[in-house]
Protein backbone atom coordinates (compact mmCIF):
# COMPACT_ATOMS: atom_id res chain seq x y z
CA UNK A 1 0.00 0.00 0.00
CA UNK A 2 1.41 3.37 -1.02
CA UNK A 3 -0.63 5.79 1.09
CA UNK A 4 -3.62 6.24 3.35
CA UNK A 5 -5.87 7.14 0.40
CA UNK A 6 -5.69 3.48 -0.58
CA UNK A 7 -6.51 2.23 2.92
CA UNK A 8 -9.31 -0.32 3.22
CA UNK A 9 -9.68 -0.31 7.01
CA UNK A 10 -8.49 1.69 9.99
CA UNK A 11 -8.09 0.81 13.64
CA UNK A 12 -9.99 3.03 16.10
CA UNK A 13 -8.39 3.89 19.44
CA UNK A 14 -11.07 6.03 21.09
CA UNK A 15 -11.62 5.07 24.75
CA UNK A 16 -8.65 2.67 24.91
CA UNK A 17 -7.05 4.54 27.81
CA UNK A 18 -5.03 1.81 29.53
CA UNK A 19 -1.42 1.55 28.39
CA UNK A 20 -1.24 -2.24 28.61
CA UNK A 21 -4.45 -2.60 26.62
CA UNK A 22 -3.16 -0.15 24.04
CA UNK A 23 0.14 -2.03 23.77
CA UNK A 24 -1.71 -5.24 22.99
CA UNK A 25 -4.28 -3.59 20.72
CA UNK A 26 -1.69 -1.86 18.52
CA UNK A 27 0.36 -5.06 18.30
CA UNK A 28 -2.68 -7.12 17.31
CA UNK A 29 -3.91 -4.49 14.84
CA UNK A 30 -0.45 -4.42 13.26
CA UNK A 31 -0.27 -8.19 13.00
CA UNK A 32 -3.83 -8.39 11.64
CA UNK A 33 -2.98 -5.96 8.85
CA UNK A 34 -5.00 -2.84 9.59
CA UNK A 35 -3.96 -0.06 7.23
CA UNK A 36 -3.93 2.88 9.63
CA UNK A 37 -4.33 3.80 13.28
CA UNK A 38 -6.89 6.51 13.93
CA UNK A 39 -6.41 8.88 16.86
CA UNK A 40 -6.98 12.49 17.90
CA UNK A 41 -5.98 14.88 20.66
CA UNK A 42 -9.54 14.58 21.98
CA UNK A 43 -9.16 10.82 22.48
CA UNK A 44 -6.12 11.23 24.74
CA UNK A 45 -4.58 8.19 23.08
CA UNK A 46 -1.70 9.69 21.09
CA UNK A 47 0.92 9.17 23.81
CA UNK A 48 -0.39 5.68 24.54
CA UNK A 49 -0.07 4.78 20.86
CA UNK A 50 3.47 6.17 20.74
CA UNK A 51 4.47 4.06 23.75
CA UNK A 52 2.89 0.98 22.17
CA UNK A 53 4.73 1.53 18.89
CA UNK A 54 8.03 2.06 20.72
CA UNK A 55 7.50 -1.20 22.59
CA UNK A 56 6.81 -3.09 19.35
CA UNK A 57 9.89 -1.65 17.65
CA UNK A 58 12.06 -2.82 20.54
CA UNK A 59 10.53 -6.25 21.10
CA UNK A 60 9.35 -7.17 17.59
CA UNK A 61 10.92 -4.86 14.99
CA UNK A 62 9.79 -7.16 12.19
CA UNK A 63 6.16 -6.15 12.77
CA UNK A 64 4.96 -3.51 10.31
CA UNK A 65 3.24 -0.60 12.06
CA UNK A 66 0.14 0.81 10.31
CA UNK A 67 0.02 4.39 9.06
CA UNK A 68 -1.02 7.14 11.49
CA UNK A 69 -3.90 9.58 11.35
CA UNK A 70 -4.81 12.25 13.90
CA UNK A 71 -7.13 15.27 14.19
CA UNK A 72 -7.41 18.77 15.60
CA UNK A 73 -10.43 19.70 17.73
CA UNK A 74 -12.31 22.94 16.79
CA UNK A 75 -11.64 24.63 20.12
CA UNK A 76 -7.94 24.31 19.26
CA UNK A 77 -8.23 26.00 15.84
CA UNK A 78 -7.40 29.31 17.56
CA UNK A 79 -3.99 27.92 18.56
CA UNK A 80 -3.01 27.40 14.94
CA UNK A 81 -3.20 24.11 13.07
CA UNK A 82 0.56 23.89 12.64
CA UNK A 83 1.16 24.35 16.37
CA UNK A 84 -1.43 21.71 17.23
CA UNK A 85 -0.05 19.32 14.63
CA UNK A 86 3.46 19.64 16.02
CA UNK A 87 2.06 19.03 19.52
CA UNK A 88 0.43 15.84 18.19
CA UNK A 89 3.77 14.85 16.66
CA UNK A 90 5.41 15.22 20.07
CA UNK A 91 2.72 13.12 21.76
CA UNK A 92 3.07 10.53 18.99
CA UNK A 93 6.69 9.93 19.92
CA UNK A 94 8.46 12.77 18.17
CA UNK A 95 7.50 11.94 14.60
CA UNK A 96 8.35 14.50 11.90
CA UNK A 97 5.52 13.75 9.45
CA UNK A 98 2.11 12.10 9.65
CA UNK A 99 0.15 10.18 7.04
CA UNK A 100 -3.10 12.10 7.54
CA UNK A 101 -4.37 14.98 9.65
CA UNK A 102 -8.00 16.09 9.79
CA UNK A 103 -10.11 18.92 11.12
CA UNK A 104 -12.02 16.84 13.69
CA UNK A 105 -15.29 18.72 13.67
CA UNK A 106 -16.64 22.07 12.42
CA UNK A 107 -16.20 25.18 14.54
CA UNK A 108 -19.34 27.17 15.28
CA UNK A 109 -17.65 30.12 13.56
CA UNK A 110 -17.27 29.18 9.92
CA UNK A 111 -14.51 31.77 9.44
CA UNK A 112 -12.49 29.65 11.85
CA UNK A 113 -13.13 26.58 9.68
CA UNK A 114 -11.84 28.40 6.60
CA UNK A 115 -8.79 29.68 8.48
CA UNK A 116 -8.02 26.21 9.85
CA UNK A 117 -8.41 24.62 6.42
CA UNK A 118 -6.05 27.15 4.86
CA UNK A 119 -3.50 26.41 7.59
CA UNK A 120 -3.84 22.67 7.08
CA UNK A 121 -3.22 23.12 3.37
CA UNK A 122 -0.02 25.02 4.22
CA UNK A 123 1.05 22.19 6.52
CA UNK A 124 0.82 19.78 3.60
CA UNK A 125 2.83 22.14 1.40
CA UNK A 126 5.45 22.26 4.14
CA UNK A 127 5.67 18.46 4.14
CA UNK A 128 4.36 17.92 7.67
CA UNK A 129 1.40 15.83 6.53
CA UNK A 130 0.98 13.61 3.50
CA UNK A 131 -2.81 13.84 3.17
CA UNK A 132 -5.37 16.23 4.64
CA UNK A 133 -9.05 15.92 5.30
CA UNK A 134 -12.13 16.61 7.36
CA UNK A 135 -14.24 14.75 9.88
CA UNK A 136 -17.95 15.33 10.50
CA UNK A 137 -18.25 18.01 7.81
CA UNK A 138 -21.28 18.29 5.51
CA UNK A 139 -21.15 18.74 1.71
CA UNK A 140 -22.29 22.37 1.90
CA UNK A 141 -19.52 23.18 4.36
CA UNK A 142 -16.94 21.41 2.21
CA UNK A 143 -18.04 23.55 -0.75
CA UNK A 144 -17.41 26.68 1.32
CA UNK A 145 -13.88 25.54 2.13
CA UNK A 146 -13.29 24.72 -1.53
CA UNK A 147 -14.63 28.09 -2.69
CA UNK A 148 -12.22 29.84 -0.33
CA UNK A 149 -9.15 27.78 -1.18
CA UNK A 150 -9.66 25.83 -4.39
CA UNK A 151 -8.68 22.68 -2.47
CA UNK A 152 -10.99 19.76 -1.72
CA UNK A 153 -10.25 17.43 1.19
CA UNK A 154 -8.56 14.18 0.25
CA UNK A 155 -10.28 12.35 3.12
CA UNK A 156 -13.68 12.59 4.78
CA UNK A 157 -14.20 10.75 8.07
CA UNK A 158 -17.89 10.51 9.06
CA UNK A 159 -20.18 8.14 10.92
CA UNK A 160 -21.24 5.23 8.73
CA UNK A 161 -22.97 2.06 9.92
CA UNK A 162 -25.91 -0.24 9.22
CA UNK A 163 -28.11 2.06 11.27
CA UNK A 164 -26.83 5.32 9.76
CA UNK A 165 -25.63 5.81 6.20
CA UNK A 166 -25.88 9.22 4.50
CA UNK A 167 -26.19 8.87 0.73
CA UNK A 168 -25.76 12.62 0.13
CA UNK A 169 -22.31 12.46 1.69
CA UNK A 170 -21.37 9.44 -0.39
CA UNK A 171 -22.54 11.02 -3.65
CA UNK A 172 -20.73 14.29 -2.95
CA UNK A 173 -17.51 12.54 -1.95
CA UNK A 174 -17.45 10.31 -5.01
CA UNK A 175 -18.17 13.27 -7.29
CA UNK A 176 -15.11 15.07 -5.94
CA UNK A 177 -12.83 12.03 -5.53
CA UNK A 178 -12.81 12.30 -1.73
CA UNK A 179 -11.85 9.10 0.06
CA UNK A 180 -14.43 8.04 2.65
CA UNK A 181 -13.69 6.70 6.12
CA UNK A 182 -16.50 5.46 8.36
CA UNK A 183 -16.26 5.76 12.12
CA UNK A 184 -18.41 3.65 14.47
CA UNK A 185 -19.16 1.01 11.79
CA UNK A 186 -21.10 -1.08 14.33
CA UNK A 187 -23.50 1.79 14.98
CA UNK A 188 -25.67 1.22 18.03
CA UNK A 189 -24.17 -2.03 19.37
CA UNK A 190 -27.03 -2.70 21.80
CA UNK A 191 -29.44 -2.65 18.88
CA UNK A 192 -27.33 -4.12 16.09
CA UNK A 193 -25.80 -7.11 17.84
CA UNK A 194 -29.31 -8.30 18.68
CA UNK A 195 -30.61 -7.81 15.14
CA UNK A 196 -32.32 -10.95 13.74
CA UNK A 197 -31.46 -9.80 10.22
CA UNK A 198 -27.76 -9.46 10.97
CA UNK A 199 -27.84 -12.85 12.69
CA UNK A 200 -29.38 -14.29 9.54
CA UNK A 201 -26.78 -12.59 7.33
CA UNK A 202 -23.94 -13.85 9.51
CA UNK A 203 -25.28 -17.38 9.14
CA UNK A 204 -25.68 -16.96 5.38
CA UNK A 205 -22.12 -15.71 4.87
CA UNK A 206 -20.65 -17.95 7.58
CA UNK A 207 -19.12 -15.07 9.50
CA UNK A 208 -19.68 -12.87 12.54
CA UNK A 209 -22.23 -10.08 12.77
CA UNK A 210 -19.38 -7.60 13.15
CA UNK A 211 -17.87 -8.84 9.88
CA UNK A 212 -21.21 -8.29 8.14
CA UNK A 213 -21.21 -4.69 9.37
CA UNK A 214 -17.64 -4.12 8.20
CA UNK A 215 -18.56 -5.58 4.81
CA UNK A 216 -21.64 -3.35 4.70
CA UNK A 217 -19.57 -0.18 5.21
CA UNK A 218 -17.13 -1.40 2.59
CA UNK A 219 -19.95 -1.91 0.09
CA UNK A 220 -20.67 1.84 0.15
CA UNK A 221 -17.04 2.74 -0.42
CA UNK A 222 -16.06 3.48 3.17
CA UNK A 223 -12.85 2.42 4.85
CA UNK A 224 -14.45 1.37 8.15
CA UNK A 225 -12.68 2.25 11.40
CA UNK A 226 -13.76 -0.34 14.01
CA UNK A 227 -12.34 -0.25 17.51
CA UNK A 228 -11.73 -3.00 20.05
CA UNK A 229 -9.16 -3.99 22.66
CA UNK A 230 -10.08 -7.69 22.48
CA UNK A 231 -7.65 -9.85 20.50
CA UNK A 232 -10.21 -12.11 18.85
CA UNK A 233 -12.35 -9.17 17.75
CA UNK A 234 -9.40 -7.25 16.32
CA UNK A 235 -8.39 -10.22 14.19
CA UNK A 236 -11.96 -11.16 13.27
CA UNK A 237 -13.26 -7.69 12.38
CA UNK A 238 -10.75 -7.10 9.60
CA UNK A 239 -11.91 -10.31 7.89
CA UNK A 240 -15.10 -8.47 7.02
CA UNK A 241 -13.15 -6.92 4.15
CA UNK A 242 -13.07 -10.33 2.45
CA UNK A 243 -16.86 -10.51 2.35
CA UNK A 244 -18.67 -9.16 -0.69
CA UNK A 245 -22.32 -8.74 0.21
CA UNK A 246 -24.89 -9.39 -2.48
CA UNK A 247 -26.47 -6.12 -3.63
CA UNK A 248 -29.88 -7.44 -2.63
CA UNK A 249 -28.60 -8.08 0.89
CA UNK A 250 -27.12 -4.58 1.10
CA UNK A 251 -30.47 -3.14 0.06
CA UNK A 252 -32.31 -5.32 2.55
CA UNK A 253 -30.01 -4.31 5.41
CA UNK A 254 -30.36 -0.64 4.54
CA UNK A 255 -34.14 -0.82 4.25
CA UNK A 256 -34.48 -2.74 7.50
CA UNK A 257 -31.86 -1.22 9.80
CA UNK A 258 -31.05 2.30 8.59
CA UNK A 259 -32.91 4.45 11.10
CA UNK A 260 -31.44 7.67 9.69
CA UNK A 261 -30.35 8.55 13.20
CA UNK A 262 -26.82 9.37 14.25
CA UNK A 263 -25.45 7.80 17.42
CA UNK A 264 -24.68 11.30 18.70
CA UNK A 265 -26.38 12.44 21.89
CA UNK A 266 -29.63 13.66 20.30
CA UNK A 267 -29.51 11.40 17.24
CA UNK A 268 -28.46 14.25 14.96
CA UNK A 269 -24.99 15.04 13.62
CA UNK A 270 -25.92 18.21 11.77
CA UNK A 271 -23.50 21.15 11.75
CA UNK A 272 -25.43 23.05 14.40
CA UNK A 273 -25.59 20.08 16.75
CA UNK A 274 -21.94 19.13 16.41
CA UNK A 275 -20.60 22.67 16.48
CA UNK A 276 -22.58 23.85 19.48
CA UNK A 277 -22.63 20.88 21.83
CA UNK A 278 -19.71 18.89 23.25
CA UNK A 279 -21.73 16.80 25.70
CA UNK A 280 -21.93 13.69 23.53
CA UNK A 281 -18.18 13.55 23.13
CA UNK A 282 -17.73 13.68 26.89
CA UNK A 283 -20.01 10.70 27.48
CA UNK A 284 -19.49 8.35 24.52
Amino acid sequence: MKNILEAKIGFGTYKILDQNKMNDAIKWASLAGYDFIDTAKLYQTEELIANAIKKIKIEAPEIKIPMLQSKIWPSDFKNGVRNEMLASFKRLGGIKEIDAFLLHRPHVNNDMNVKAWKELIECKKEGLVKHIGLSNFEPDMIRILYNETGIMPELLNNEASVTYIRKDRIIHAKKHNIVLQGWRPFGDPVFNFKSPLLMEMASKYNCTMAQIMVAYSKSFGFAPVPRSDIESEIFDNILGLKIDLDKKDVTLIEATLNRHESTTHNKCDSYANLALNDDWYKNN
